[in-house]
C-alpha cells in the first residue's frame, strides 16, 4: 500500500472519531460524482467506497456516509482556519523570520509603515533599496534595519510632531520613536525634514546616513530647528555610527540623558546639547562647522571625550550650561581640535575639568572668562594664545604649551600655575596681568620671546621651583 499523504492521514483520522447519527447517505452520490469516476480514486476517497453497515435503520460508525460526513467537517475545519488566517497571512508567514519591506512587491509589505503596522514587540523589519516618501511613527520595540539604498524621506504634507519645549512649533519628519527601545539601522535620510525623532524610551540609533537633513547651525540664524537627529523627553538613547553630512545637527532637549559617539558630522551639522540630565558624547568626528562643533548648554552631568575636530570656521567646543549647577561633573578630556577660532570655550560660571586634549592651530586653544576648574595635561601646539584666561581661580597645571603666539594669559583671578612647559612662543610665554594673584610652582618657560611678564597690579606668588630661562624679563 502507498504511503499516505497528510491530507488521506486527517480524514482517517476523522473517520475513526465520527459520531453516530447524521443526515442520510445521499450525500455519498453526490461527492462521487463530482469527484469525477473516470480518475483513479486517492485511497482516502476509496474507503467511503465500502459497504454501508445499518443497525436498526441508523447508521453504525463505519458507514460511508459517516466517513462522507466526517470528510466534509474536516475541510469545513480547514476552510475556517484558513479564512480567520487571511487578513494576518503575511504575518503569520513572516513570525518565524523577519519582516520584508520591499517596493517591487517581492516582500511581505511594500511601505515601511504598513510594516510597522503589523509588526509586533520583538520583530525585526528589514528595509529593502528604494525611496520611501513616509513619516512612520514606530511606538512598539522594533527592529528597524536598511539593506543597500534604503531611503527614508519625509512626504510633503507628512504629519509633525514636536522636537523641543511645550509651546513649540511642530516640525516634519521622516521617522518618529516614540517610548521605545529596539534599534533603527543602516537607513538614509534624506533631504530637508527628514529629521529622526526620538521621543523617551531607550533605542538604538545606529549606522545611519543622514543628507542634507535641515540645516546647519548659522545658516538661518541661532535656530533650535533643522536638525538631523532629535533626541528629547528623557530619552535615554544610544546614537552610535551615524553620518551626518551637510545638514543640521544631533541635538538633545527636554530632559534627555543620551550616549552619542563615534558619528561622523561634516560639512556644517554640529552638537546642540540642551538638557537637564546627564549626557555621554565620546568619540565623534566633526568637520566643517560654520558657528561650533559641540555647543553645551545642559545643566546635567557631561562627558565630552575623545571628539576629533578640524577645519572649523567658529568655536570647537562651547561650554555654557545654563542654568549653572554647582556640583555637577562637567568633563572634557582626550579631544583634538585643530583649526577654530577658539579650541575650547568656557563661559562664565562653569566649573570644566579641561583634561588631556590635543589643541592645534587655534586663535585661541582654551579661552575663558569667570569659570573655575582645572586644565591640566592638555597638548597646545602652534596656537596664536595657548590660555586665556580671566578671573581664573581653578588650576593650570601640566600642561605643554609650545610654538605660536602667547603660552599662558592670566588677567586677575587666583589661579594655581604649576607644573607646565612653555616654550618657543614668539610673544609672552607666562602673562601675569590685572589684579592677579596666582601661584607658580614648577613651571618651565624657555625659548620664547619673553618668558615671563608681570603687570604692575598683579601680585603673583612665585617661588624657586619654576625654572625661567636667562632670557626671561619682569616689569
Amino acid at each position: 500500500m502507498n504511503e499516505q499523504t497528510d491530507f488521506e492521514r486527517l480524514v482517517a483520522d476523522q473517520l475513526g472519531h465520527a459520531a453516530v447519527g447524521a443526515p442520510p447517505e445521499s450525500a455519498i452520490t453526490e461527492t462521487i460524482e463530482r469527484a469525477g469516476g473516470s480518475r483513479r480514486l486517492p485511497e482516502w476517497l476509496a474507503l467511503i467506497k465500502e459497504s454501508p453497515m445499518r443497525t436498526n435503520s441508523h447508521l453504525a460508525v463505519g458507514s460511508p456516509t459517516v466517513r462522507v460526513l466526517a470528510i466534509l467537517g474536516a475541510t469545513l475545519l480547514l476552510a475556517l482556519t484558513l479564512a480567520a488566517a487571511g487578513a494576518g497571512a503575511q504575518r503569520l508567514m513572516a513570525a518565524g523570520g523577519p519582516i520584508v519591506v520591499d517596493q517591487s512587491g517581492e516582500g511581505d509589505y511594500d511601505t515601511i509603515g504598513e510594516a510597522v503596522a503589523a509588526a509586533a514587540d520583538g520583530d525585526e523589519v528589514i528595509v529593502r533599496p528604494g525611496t520611501y516618501a513616509e513619516s512612520v511613527m514606530i511606538d512598539k520595540d522594533l527592529a528597524v534595519r536598511g539593506e543597500g539604498a534604503a531611503v527614508l524621506q519625509a512626504p510633503e504634507e507628512g504629519p509633525t510632531a514636536i522636537t523641543h519645549g511645550e509651546t513649540a512649533d511642530g516640525e516634519r519628519y521622516a521617522m518618529l520613536l516614540s517610548d521605545v527601545s529596539g534599534s533603527v539601522e543602516g537607513l538614509t535620510f534624506r533631504g530637508d525634514h527628514s529629521l529622526l525623532i526620538v521621543s523617551g524610551g531607550s533605542p538604538t540609533v545606529l549606522d545611519n546616513v543622514f543628507e542634507e537633513v535641515g540645516f546647519a547651525f548659522g545658516t538661518a540664524g541661532l535656530s533650535f530647528d533643522g536638525s538631523s537627529i532629535v533626541l528629547n523627553r528623557g530619552t535615554s538613547a544610544a546614537v552610535r555610527g551615524n553620518t551626518i553630512l551637510d545638514g543640521g545637527p544631533i541635538a538633545t532637549f527636554g530632559g534627555a540623558s543620551p550616549t552619542i559617539e563615534e558619528n561622523v558630522l561634516e560639512g556644517g551639522p554640529h552638537l546642540f546639547l540642551t538638557s537637564d540630565s546627564d549626557l555621554i558624547v565620546r568619540d565623534n568626528r566633526i568637520t566643517g562647522t560654520l558657528v561650533q562643533g559641540i555647543g553645551m548648554y545642559s545643566s546635567g552631568n557631561v562627558l565630552i571625550e575623545g571628539n576629533h575636530f578640524s577645519d572649523l570656521t567658529g568655536i570647537g567646543i562651547n561650554l555654557d550650561p545654563d542654568p549653572v549647577v554647582p556640583g555637577v561633573d562637567l568633563i572634557v578630556r582626550d579631544n583634538t581640535v585643530a583649526g577654530a577660532s577658539r579650541g575650547i570655550e568656557i563661559a562664565q560660571g562653569a566649573a570644566a575639568m579641561v583634561e588631556g586634549n590635543t589643541l592645534t592651530d587655534n586663535e585661541a586653544a582654551v579661552r575663558s572668562q569667570g569659570s573655575s576648574g582645572r586644565i591640566a595635561g592638555n597638548l597646545l601646539f602652534d596656537n596664536r594664545i595657548g590660555l586665556s584666561l580671566i578671573d581664573y581661580p581653578g588650576e593650570i597645571t601640566d600642561n605643554v604649551i609650545e610654538g605660536g603666539g602667547a603660552g599662558i594669559l592670566i588677567q586677575g583671578g587666583s589661579s594655581l600655575i604649576d607644573g607646565n612647559d612653555v616654550t618657543g612662543h614668539s610673544g609672552r610665554a607666562i602673562s601675569i596681568g590685572g589684579d592677579s594673584t596666582a601661584t607658580l610652582t614648577d613651571n618651565r618657560s624657555c625659548d620664547n620671546g619673553e618668558n615671563l611678564w608681570i603687570a604692575d597690579t598683579a601680585e603673583p606668588d612665585i617661588d624657586d621651583s619654576n625654572e625661567i630661562c636667562e632670557d626671561a624679563t619682569t616689569e
